[in-house]
């Protein structure tokens, strides 16, 4: 299987207890739906390599994962910051607008220049918001039409049009 015929439900972000389990970060919306599939792809050294799963459970969009084969911290720990993938064909139906589709995009505000990358689309109540890494601190900007102005999926960029001073607040020391 190639990396072209998958998509990337999320990644891995850390090991999980002491029997090999990991912590993933899903980008999809409803990352339970995922609980009835028998592996995942990870890539290594250039290729996709199936793993199964032995056990998945999801709150929100955070996913806690054990795979067969992995049975330590220390071989879990070799997976940080892995993308997961699952064959194409089982990717959701997503808008092109869906905000979680921005993960790792370069935001551009208006008057403010480029910001850094989305870190990661969380909730806020009932507001998806984007977590954005500017140098030492995030940025957080509510993904609503009023701010997100465009979404370039060609050039992976988020342009944003915040009122004045919202930015500032976060870079002020």
């Amino acid at each position: 299987m190639k990396a072209s015929d998958c998509f990337s439900p999320g990644f891995i972000v850390k090991p999980h207890g002491l029997k090999g389990g990991v912590v993933a970060k899903f980008t999809v919306k409803n990352p339970e739906s995922y609980g009835g599939v028998e592996a995942m792809f990870i890539e290594q050294r250039g290729q996709l390599v199936p793993f199964l799963v032995a056990s998945f459970s999801a709150k929100e969009n955070t996913v806690y994962i054990k795979f067969d084969g992995l049975d330590t911290a220390e071989q879990a720990a070799l997976l940080r910051y892995a993308k997961l993938y699952l064959p194409a064909a089982m990717a959701p139906e997503i808008a092109s607008d869906d905000p979680s589709l921005t993960i790792g995009y370069t935001v551009t505000d208006e008057l403010s220049g480029i910001l850094g990358p989305v870190k990661e689309v969380m909730m806020a109540g009932s507001q998806e918001t984007l977590v954005i890494g500017h140098e030492k601190t995030d940025v957080l900007i509510p993904f609503v039409p009023q701010m997100v102005t465009n979404i370039d999926h060609k050039t992976r960029t988020v342009h944003t049009r915040c009122p004045e001073g919202l930015i500032d607040m976060y870079l002020s020391e």
